[in-house]
């Protein structure tokens, strides 16, 4: 008769961690609303217990995930910004692939494309609210940058990020833009000269 597994005792805040990393993994690939508190304990081998031993909903789950998420994009700006070995066209291109994967944490998987914002919980996401706010100040920054660097010639670059970003919630919500849309509408806007931009696109990411 086979002997039954040995209970696997973790810290607390090591447990916490799995949840949460279970989540964000379930998250982007099946999206928020079609994860299940049932689906993230399932991913880490747990009773359903434990996941409320450490969160009270799955609302405050989502919370410490977008949390975790705004911490790690405000990283990834500040090295943007402040890569001095970067012309201002890769610049933009990691800012662009940044605006892209925080869209694709919070929604399913689309290996091509800007997932359409669905989710019940999309409005108290951070792309929503914290990262709306966030992406726009470096947007501003970056393309100040491209203004004092002779590479872009704008008159209001503080009001034209603030409507391509605009613009480019209000497509996504609309049409699934390919990620070559994107570049192209971006590299447009700025009045970029033609290719300058998309030559630091990103291949699609592979299907999981």
């Amino acid at each position: 008769m086979p002997k039954p597994k040995a209970r696997v005792t973790k810290a607390p805040e090591e447990r916490r961690a799995e949840l949460i990393l279970a989540a964000r993994e379930l998250f982007d690939k099946n999206g928020i609303d079609k994860t299940r508190v049932s689906d993230i304990v399932k991913r880490v081998g747990v009773a359903q217990g434990v996941f409320y031993y450490y969160f009270n909903s799955k609302t405050e789950m989502i919370n410490a995930v977008v949390e975790q998420v705004e911490a790690e994009i405000k990283q990834r700006i500040s090295l943007i910004l402040a890569d001095e070995t970067a012309n201002f066209y890769k610049k933009l291109a990691d800012y662009i692939e940044l605006y892209i994967d925080l869209i694709d944490q919070f929604l399913a998987d689309d290996v091509d494309c800007l997932p359409v914002p669905e989710s019940e919980f999309y409005e108290q996401s951070l792309l929503a609210q914290q990262g709306q706010q966030l992406l726009g100040q470096s947007l501003q920054t970056l393309i100040k940058q491209g203004v004092e660097d002779g590479t872009l010639t704008l008159r209001y670059p503080q009001q034209t990020a603030g409507v391509l970003l605009l613009g480019l919630r209000g497509i996504s919500a609309v049409k699934l833009p390919t990620r070559t849309m994107v570049y192209s509408i971006v590299e447009q806007s700025l009045c970029l000269p033609g290719g300058k931009l998309m030559q630091y696109m990103k291949p699609p990411k592979q299907k999981k």
